[in-house]
């Protein structure tokens, strides 16, 4: 009898013990189903100062169990074009339901707006500077009726106290994301509507010309390697190409570099070489090395792509 109640005993033991793990992962299950979505930041202040911490101690403040993920800090100061093509080229890939908060805003303390825009089953918010319609700028009319778009007005979701004209990066965008990533704020309570073509027109991007078996493009900006980013699409080339054969290769500053490469490590030491990089646009690079300073590189110069059959 004993010993049958002790194997009693530890099989009811085991029992309670499978019970309670089930029940513990039943509820980090419905914890993770409620997990807020993250906030992803894109801001021209750089990391040398506060301005990202000070953004970051608010948004746990309110939300603390909301992620924060850091897109990039180093933007061009005031550089709208810069932050539009980082943005473009990386939304997609963080998941839907996404907070955006980009910063880049030579206008803040003026009368412009701040905007929610909800894009591809993420959220936007930037200021009414031209930013975010460059998001949109290639959309068919069906994707851009699917945008929907409010200025922030209510101060209830703002930073409480006296609003700083030189910081809405603290006082404006990080509370209302917090919120916004909680569910305390949301369409129906946040501002108003507002109809598309309300919105500032995005910084004039330069199109290539484009003719039969020639491409010319020039220079955006360079990325933190030297690399330089230009204009020109992979979308572009491959049109262009059509059912012609050959190979693609380049000139710039009036000089035949060479041709059109699939990655890094196919190109010679020293030479200046181009590819189509990971945001599927026309990069120049130097391998191993630093193409701006190298070659003397400069934004607003202009290069051009030849098919050779």
């Amino acid at each position: 009898m004993g010993d049958e109640h002790g194997i009693l005993m530890i099989i009811r033991a085991v029992e309670q013990i499978a019970a309670s793990d089930k029940q513990n992962r039943n509820m980090m299950n419905e914890k993770q189903d409620t997990l807020s979505p993250p906030i992803v930041l894109l801001t021209d202040f750089g990391t040398k100062d506060g301005f990202v911490g000070v953004m970051k101690g608010v948004i746990a403040s309110i939300a603390p169990q909301t992620a924060v993920i850091d897109l990039s800090h180093e933007v061009e100061a005031q550089n709208i074009l810069h932050a539009a093509l980082i943005l473009k080229g990386s939304f997609s890939y963080f998941p839907e339901g996404s907070i955006f908060l980009c910063i880049i805003d030579p206008g803040v303390g003026s009368k412009r707006n701040i905007i929610l825009m909800e894009h591809q089953n993420r959220l936007f918010l930037a200021p009414d500077n031209g930013l975010l319609p460059a998001l949109f700028a290639n959309s068919d009319e069906k994707e851009e009726k699917e945008i929907v778009l409010y200025s922030i007005e209510n101060s209830r979701y703002f930073l409480q106290g006296k609003l700083s004209e030189s910081f809405h990066g603290r006082d404006i965008f990080a509370p209302v994301g917090a919120y916004l990533s909680i569910g305390q704020a949301h369409f129906g309570n946040i501002g108003k509507l507002l109809p598309l073509h309300s919105l500032h027109a995005p910084p004039l991007l330069p199109a290539p010309i484009i003719t039969e078996e020639r491409i010319e493009g020039q220079i955006l900006y360079f990325d933190h390697f030297g690399n330089a980013l230009t204009n020109i699409t992979a979308e572009q080339i491959e049109k262009a190409t059509g059912e012609k054969k050959g190979s693609w290769s380049f000139m710039i500053n009036g000089d035949n570099q060479g041709v059109l490469l699939t990655h890094y490590a196919a190109a010679k030491e020293g030479k200046l070489s181009c590819l189509i990089n990971s945001w599927g646009m026309l990069e120049l690079f130097v391998k191993n090395g630093n193409a701006k300073k190298v070659f003397s590189l400069k934004k607003g110069i202009f290069m051009k792509l030849f098919l050779q059959k």
